[in-house]
């Protein structure tokens, strides 16, 4: 049961403070964007990151391409490429009457604030979702090849595109009767992405990815419509009374109700696949002004915070994400600590406060599947 407030207990700030911090650990931990970006620090409202392209390949000279013995390869200066972006303010406030409190008898002001712990460590996976719904135009998700993250005309070296058109049917819902047929779908247009991913080639003109796309490193992102058939293409031991060879070649698949629902939209049925094997993601989170460990050891010593109810299974990592972003309230200034906004409004506030971004990263690194004009 949550603690009962009324005119005999009071919220004191070092609860409250507490209480949206618990609950801000322990839900991030079900965050799907961590997967899927690469986490940069930064320390300014207007960052970029610099980048170069590969060293030159061993040489050979043969016409038929024969690896022959070159005396004097030439030299070869890097590729070099930059990327620029801004880190947003986003914000969050609400506020709350003393009365509300002096009359809460069943905790549902603890029930708001928990809410509130929740819209704040949700908004990165919000954030993503949106950029990646978005990710075709160039508003906020410019890659640093100069057009939007999935295009046709992305140009390093040569000219390609991360784009396959599916052949999936938009118009319909997966049931036992199709489903075979559905999955088997899902399955070509995933060998072709494959396919597509295995051909891009890095400034040189060399294979991007040298070896083979690890199954471990490869994670599928689709709406809620498409999780049930997604999951029986990848998961299940047979499709049409064969053994599924597919099973088990995605480390993962994501969903989130932060992408379409209407099984009217055609982007419903859009899917995208990630290889996140390397450093360099599909996506980047600029994470702004993180605190470094040693600012929070001092502040709050992971040790000490272990022992609190509640924070038994904290981590450094946990506490690097919480100081990254910016939860406030007056809640418990009362008498002598009481603010002016307190007494003069009869009211409490909360505040929370984040800044950053998410934008592309490495667009080799996926691909859309496109099933807008499938049929």
């Amino acid at each position: 049961m949550p603690p009962v407030l009324g005119r005999d207990l009071t919220i004191t700030r070092k609860e409250v403070r507490g209480f949206l911090a618990r609950s801000f650990i322990v839900l991030r931990r079900k965050l799907a964007y961590p997967l899927l970006v690469e986490v940069r620090d930064s320390y300014s409202y207007r960052d970029f990151a610099a980048m170069i392209g590969t060293p030159p390949q061993m040489d050979y000279t043969s016409a038929d391409g024969v690896l022959d013995m070159t005396d004097e390869p030439p030299a070869s200066a890097f590729v070099e490429f930059e990327q620029e972006w801004v880190n947003r303010l986003y914000k969050m406030k609400f506020w709350i009457s003393r009365a509300l409190l002096e009359f809460d008898q069943t905790g549902q002001v603890w029930t708001l604030l928990h809410s509130a712990a929740a819209r704040m460590v949700n908004f990165p996976d919000a954030l993503f979702f949106h950029r990646l719904r978005n990710a075709t135009g160039t508003t906020y998700s410019t890659a640093y090849t100069g057009v939007a993250l999935y295009a046709t005309n992305h140009t390093i070296g040569s000219t390609f595109s991360n784009i396959v058109t599916g052949t999936l049917f938009n118009a319909g819902s997966w049931s036992n009767s199709n489903r075979d047929a559905l999955a088997q779908r899902i399955i070509n247009d995933y060998t072709t992405v494959k396919a597509r991913m295995l051909g891009f080639k890095d400034d040189r003109g060399q294979p991007f990815h040298l070896n083979y796309l690890d199954p471990e490193k490869l994670v599928i992102v689709c709406g809620p419509l498409l999780e049930d058939v997604m999951r029986y293409a990848f998961e299940a031991e047979n499709i049409a009374m064969t053994t599924n060879v597919m099973r088990g070649t995605v480390k993962a698949i994501i969903t989130s109700n932060y992408l379409e629902t209407d099984p009217t939209d055609d982007t419903a049925f859009d899917w995208w696949v990630m290889y996140i094997g390397e450093r360099n993601r599909p996506w980047v989170y600029s994470r702004f002004r993180r605190r470094t460990d040693k600012e929070i050891q001092d502040a709050l010593p992971l040790d000490r915070l272990q022992k609190v109810e509640g924070f038994e299974t904290v981590t450094m990592e946990d506490l690097r994400e919480l100081s990254s972003t910016m939860l406030e309230t007056n809640l418990g200034a009362q008498g002598m600590r009481a603010q002016v906004d307190v007494m003069m409004n009869e009211r409490f506030l909360v505040s929370g406060r984040w800044r950053g971004d998410i934008f592309p990263g490495e667009p080799r690194n996926t691909v859309l599947v496109n099933n807008a004009a499938s049929s």
